[in-house]
């Protein structure tokens, strides 16, 4: 190789280390930018659309907290490659950050086609991973969205909205998509009168439980309801959960919606022992009750005044909480010395291994809707939901499968030793009057 030879090489190779990440080989930042300037020129000319997508993984850093940096590199390659696998040909993708990446997405004349092409990316990207260390994660991912020429023909501009967009993804929750429209001060409007009809709704009772069956899953009986709160507004309408809950974490309200809970349910569960039905209750609590407020004492006040037993109450706490610090460990801790039993909520869909089953302060374990939908599709799910289930097993842990809906699933579940069933093979959500219906039919 010539002098002129290895100059040209370097000059590749310094070339190379300007414009792409070191850590994906994807292009980074600058490079973005770059090729982003001239997709929207070519846009211009052609009559196409262009739009500019930024991806952020969702509480990336608790998982580097939990795992450390290489892990958090590791999981960053296998998200990086599927990535890769999932977007279009001739589609651009760029690790701009560390825990963000940039998609353009190029030919466009329909833009359904972005919001299908995106919400494809974001459920590829929610999809397990298998990690070095043993650990199973589930990360979401939230995305922000803006079009040339709709929102701007310029880059900046273009860029600085799909930023917009992702900050209000992330505000409305996990696993999201927002586009850019020049509404955003109207929703953030919007949730501060949703934040004032929940309070509303709290103070005249216009909430209301409706009870999920749990079923043992080799007897068919009910052994258990999960209490589940729905919201009719005399604005809004029949609110989804989805939709309130939420908006109510974010405005700072959760802890008043669960508290509401809390009593309502204690007191139906008293009326139901008094009738004779021995139905333990199973409320979700979530992490920011656990880690703002002591709940403890406001479960220990409520079995008080209600006179419920703690004996027939399970919490059921989404796995994020043992991220946190220690004092929240400490709050399931001194709950389950209160006699109530405690339940990690969709274990898997964050990112505890099997492993870390052994040092939590628990009862039992629900598997997720995302897991049970495909386990009689997906080889790899079906063995994920069979260790789960093996496992708990072994801790003595109860396993409950949750979004039971064919035959086949539950005939997969029983053979692999899961214990308590959720799904509407048995039956969906009911009022108190229709589960009633359902324990007096049983227990003839």
């Amino acid at each position: 190789m010539n002098t002129i030879e290895k100059l040209e090489n370097r000059i590749d190779e310094l070339e190379k280390l300007v414009n792409h990440d070191i850590l994906t080989s994807l292009p980074n930042k600058l490079l973005f930018k770059n090729l982003l300037n001239k997709s929207v020129a070519n846009a211009s000319r052609n009559n196409y659309i262009v739009s500019v997508v930024l991806l952020s993984l969702d509480r990336f850093q608790d998982i580097t907290d939990t795992y450390g940096h290489l892990i958090g590199d590791e999981l960053i390659l296998k998200i990086s490659k599927r990535l890769l696998k999932r977007v279009r040909e001739g589609d651009l993708v760029a690790h701009i950050a560390y825990d963000e990446f940039a998609i353009i997405l190029e030919h466009i004349y329909d833009e359904d086609v972005i919001a299908q092409v995106v919400n494809t990316i974001l459920k590829t990207i929610s999809k397990p991973c298998e990690l070095s260390n043993g650990a199973v994660v589930c990360i979401e991912a939230c995305a922000g969205i803006s079009v040339t020429p709709k929102d701007s023909k310029d880059t900046k501009s273009l860029l600085e909205f799909a930023e917009d967009s992702l900050v209000q993804a992330k505000q409305d929750g996990h696993g999201l998509y927002r586009f850019y429209t020049d509404d955003m001060t109207q929703k953030s409007m919007q949730k501060i009168a949703y934040k004032e009809a929940i309070i509303d709704a709290i103070n005249s009772d216009k909430l209301y439980l409706y009870y999920q069956p749990k079923v043992d899953i080799n007897s068919g009986e009910i052994t258990g309801a999960e209490a589940l709160v729905r919201w009719k507004c005399t604005t809004y309408g029949d609110v989804p959960p989805d939709i309130f809950i939420p908006i109510a974490q974010e405005t700072g309200v959760i802890h008043l919606v669960g508290e509401w809970v809390i009593n309502r349910a204690f007191n139906q569960g008293k009326m139901w022992l008094d009738s004779g039905y021995k139905i333990p209750i199973s409320i979700n609590i979530s992490s920011k009750q656990i880690a703002h407020h002591d709940i403890a004492s406001t479960i220990s006040k409520a079995l008080k005044s209600s006179n419920f037993d703690a004996n027939y109450l399970e919490l059921e706490i989404k796995e994020d909480i043992f991220i946190q610090k220690k004092e929240a460990v400490d709050s399931l801790q001194k709950l389950r010395k209160l006699g109530v039993r405690v339940s990690i909520d969709n274990f898997g869909t964050g990112f505890s291994s099997l492993a870390d089953l052994k040092s939590l302060p628990i009862d039992g374990v629900k598997i997720g809707r995302f897991f049970i939908d495909t386990i009689t599709e997906d080889k790899n799910d079906a063995q994920l939901v069979a260790a789960i289930i093996k496992m708990c097993n072994a801790l003595n842990l109860k396993a409950t499968a949750v979004g039971v809906e064919e035959q086949e699933q539950l005939d997969f579940l029983k053979e692999s030793g899961c214990d308590i069933y959720q799904g509407h093979i048995k039956s969906k959500a009911l009022s108190v009057k229709q589960f009633e219906k359902l324990l007096i039919k049983q227990s003839h």
